[in-house]
This record gives C-alpha cells, structure tokens and sequence, in this order.
C-alpha cells in the first residue's frame, strides 16, 4: 500500500511539474509577445543595424574594430606610417582627411572620423609651415563614430607624414619611397 501511495505521490508531482513548466514557457511567450507590442519590431541582427538618413543599410561593426583596421592597412610597413598626399594647406581639413580615412578602410554612410582637435590643429599648423614638395609628419588622434548609434571607437593615433603637392585639388594615399621599390 505505501508502495501505490508513493506512486501516485510521485504522478502528482510530476504532473504538477509538467504543468507548471508548460504554464512558464506560456508565460514566456506572452511576455516576448507584449515586448513586441510595446516596442515594435526586434532589432535586425543578420549583418545590417540601422539605417542612414537615406535609407541605405549601415552594416553593424565594432567601431573599434573599423579604427584599428585603419591602422592596420594605411600605414607602410616599413616606418609604420601613414603616406598621404594633400593640395594646399587649405585643403588639409579635419573632414577631408575623415573622409580619406572613411574611404581607405571602405567604411559606408553612416560612421564619420571625430578628431582631438589639439592633436589635427597642432599636425596642421606644421603642414602649413611646409612648402611645395615638403612633408609634415606627426600624430593625429582620432575616433571613428557610427553616427547612427553614437557608439565610437576607441582613440587611435597614427603617425601621417603627408607631402604637400600644390598641383593636387584633393587627397591621395601614396606608397612609402622605401616601400616603391
């Protein structure tokens, strides 16, 4: 007799059980479907995040990711430096080079290069100073901000050694005379 009450004892409870999971994975459901409701769509996260102004996907990457690729891929191999030309010192802009920089990685819409403004005034001031042919090097620090989030990279600080070519309207990365051979 204890034998079938011990029985029936461990059904109850194991009925009790089974019911009381199916009734939380309900629970669950109602709870993610209320989320749903209550704050729209869940966020895309097959590869694209937010959209820019203009309706193009932005593709979700770790900004810090996208700094350091820069810093990986820009600079030569030899010095470790940043080979740039540029025009007229009128043309050494915080955002023409940000759109050099956006450009070299192949980084799309939506992320913008903020620059320590001491660090670009201080590198800028010495590429002024340079003449025709002439080269100003020196550490920029920047960040690379996804403008759709807020979210920026960590502070990099590449060394650029940029010549000053006054026939040149725009910017251009160039390989290191030690590199060109």
């Amino acid at each position: 007799m204890k034998k079938i009450l011990c029985i029936i004892f461990a059904a109850v409870m194991l009925f009790s059980l089974l019911t009381l999971t199916s009734c939380n994975e309900g629970k669950d459901v109602a709870d993610k479907t209320k989320q749903t409701e209550t704050k729209g769509p869940a966020p895309d996260t097959a590869g694209t995040g937010s959209e820019t102004e203009s309706g193009e996907p932005v593709p979700d990457a770790e900004v810090n990711e996208r700094a350091q690729l820069f810093l990986d891929e820009a600079p030569c191999l030899t010095h470790n430096w940043v080979h740039m030309q540029f025009g007229a010192s009128s043309t050494l802009t915080e955002e023409a080079l940000g759109e050099a920089i956006l450009e070299w990685c192949g980084i799309p819409e939506g992320f913008e290069v903020v620059f320590d403004k001491d660090s670009f005034d201080a590198f800028h001031e010495s590429y002024q100073a340079e003449g025709d042919g002439s080269s100003a090097g020196g550490y920029i620090d920047f960040q690379i901000k996804n403008v759709n989030t807020g979210e920026t990279s960590e502070t990099v600080s590449p060394f650029f050694y940029i010549q000053k070519d006054l026939e040149r309207e725009g910017y251009e990365f160039t390989v290191c005379p030690d590199e060109a051979d």
